[in-house]
């Protein structure tokens, strides 16, 4: 009856995230699973399925207990969803792939009845531009296949264009010209540019405080609430790497998360200080001016963020 730690560690975030509206980016980075991106990319899919899974589910094909609604939507997701064999002698796993022909028959019907993905929405990559130029990125990425849509001068042309993008296309995002945008089913999380720190997969939204704040080149700059760090690095970035960010982050783990991650984008000009935030005085960090205030709550319960 063993279950893999994937799908444990997956259905305990996803039970948290949705009873008790914890960040998902907080259960992940606390949850010390080996593979975050592993772990990040299954929940990011069952989320963004969820409405396809929640009919399969209705047609009470599997029984299925209370204590086990959460981690059925994993099994369900790879065994039915994407056709894979999940090693595990746990009753409910081999009760699906008994039903899957009857599974795969209610999935079709999301198509007819118009059910569609949670997430239909595009997929966003910034270009980390400590690493590289965005005309660099965008050469790779052409010639690996990709096709560059062209850029467009109207903004409710460039919606019609990213609702329209098909799986090997992508477009300079209209407002930010070191975010690039994609289909939604793309998935970067194996790519060698995302290994290594060249290209961060941030949505539009997440960026969106930073670029508000606007910190100029040399600016001392306290983020009151930087893990995972994605916010960090993208005033690293807006700054060039001079001045001095001060990333603070009361949980000593996230902070450990939030110095990996820094140091991978080349974010030299970052000083990571683990602790409360509303704890630090004033006159410790005498020359700051500018303060990134971004809670992680902001974002909790929010089952679909468009972003563009």
């Amino acid at each position: 009856m063993k279950v893999p730690e994937l799908y444990i560690t997956a259905s305990n975030i996803l039970k948290s995230h949705t009873e008790k509206r914890i960040s998902l980016k907080s259960l992940i980075y606390n949850s010390n699973f080996q593979n975050i991106r592993q772990l990040y990319a299954l929940l990011h899919e069952v989320i963004k399925s969820s409405g396809k899974i929640d009919h399969v589910l209705a047609a009470g094909i599997v029984h299925i207990t209370e204590k086990e609604k959460y981690l059925a939507r994993f099994f369900l997701y790879d065994i039915v969803l994407k056709g894979r064999r999940v090693a595990s002698s746990h009753p409910l796993v081999k009760s699906i792939a008994k039903s899957r022909k009857e599974l795969t028959e209610k999935l079709k019907e999301c198509n007819e009845r118009k059910i569609s993905d949670l997430g239909k929405v595009p997929r966003y990559a910034r270009v980390n531009t400590l690493k590289a130029e965005v005309r660099e990125v965008i050469e790779i990425l052409k010639s690996e296949g990709w096709i560059l849509k062209d850029k467009i001068i109207s903004y409710e042309g460039f919606l019609d264009v990213v609702r329209g993008l098909s799986e090997d296309e992508f477009i300079v995002d209209f407002h930010l010209e070191y975010l690039l945008v994609f289909h939604s089913n793309t998935d970067f999380h194996d790519h060698e540019l995302v290994k290594t720190g060249v290209i961060l997969l941030q949505d539009k939204a997440s960026c969106l405080s930073a670029v508000a704040l606007n910190p100029k080149r040399g600016s001392q700059v306290i983020d009151a609430c930087a893990a995972p760090g994605m916010k960090t690095t993208l005033l690293a970035a807006l700054m060039e790497n001079e001045g001095r960010i001060v990333a603070v982050d009361r949980s000593k783990e996230r902070s450990q998360c939030l110095s990996k991650f820094v140091e991978s984008t080349g974010s030299s000009c970052v000083e990571i200080v683990a602790m409360d935030f509303l704890k630090i005085q004033p006159n410790e960090y005498p020359d700051i001016k500018y303060i990134l205030v971004d809670p992680s709550c902001s974002g909790s319960g929010i089952a679909r963020h468009l972003g563009y």
